[in-house]
């Protein structure tokens, strides 16, 4: 058998048997990865939705908008779950302070829900808020933005003492998978 014979046979057995580990390897991987469903998430976390608050505070006779966006990051020792509340509306200007104060008695309240334990609430400079809680599996977070000032394109100007908001709370949790396995 010449030499460039076996230098290709050669070469082709190699790339065949990296070929193979790493569809082997990937496949694995694949086996092994957690799915992301309700019982890698806690009860927290399944629950949260800011809107019957939002409902008490926004102007009954103007429009309002909603952005949701959730998802999760999948991998063989964790996954890791985001979800985003946006909203829009229109509020009554002096009602400002009393729903973010409404938002955080919410979220405190929910925190105490089994399997969830509050670590501690960081305030930001800018004034948005961030609650960070543990899990039996891991842990998460949930940072509100302040209410900000919502450009809306209009036929007619707001009524005195109306105006309008966008407001941002994003939720971020990790679960662990244990340490023993089957």
């Amino acid at each position: 058998m010449s030499l460039p014979l076996k230098l290709l046979l050669g070469s082709s057995v190699v790339l065949v048997s990296t070929y193979a580990s790493l569809l082997g390897w990937q496949q694995w991987t694949d086996s092994h990865r957690i799915i992301a469903g309700p019982q890698n998430q806690s009860a927290f976390y399944r629950v949260y939705d800011p809107e019957e608050i939002l409902k008490r505070f926004r102007s009954p006779k103007e429009g309002y908008g909603e952005g949701f966006n959730s998802g999760a990051v999948q991998d063989t020792e964790f996954i890791r779950h985001s979800k985003s509340f946006e909203r829009e509306f229109t509020i009554e200007s002096r009602r400002k302070t009393e729903l973010v104060a409404a938002i955080d008695q919410q979220i405190q309240n929910e925190l105490q829900l089994p399997g969830t334990h509050p670590v501690n609430r960081v305030e930001e400079p800018s004034g948005n808020f961030k609650y960070n809680y543990t899990t039996p599996n891991g842990g998460g977070f949930i940072v509100v933005h302040l209410p900000v000032y919502c450009p809306v394109q209009r036929n007619m100007a707001l009524p005195d003492g109306l105006e309008d908001l966008c407001l941002k709370i994003n939720l971020e949790e990790t679960w662990n998978r244990p340490t023993s396995r089957d």
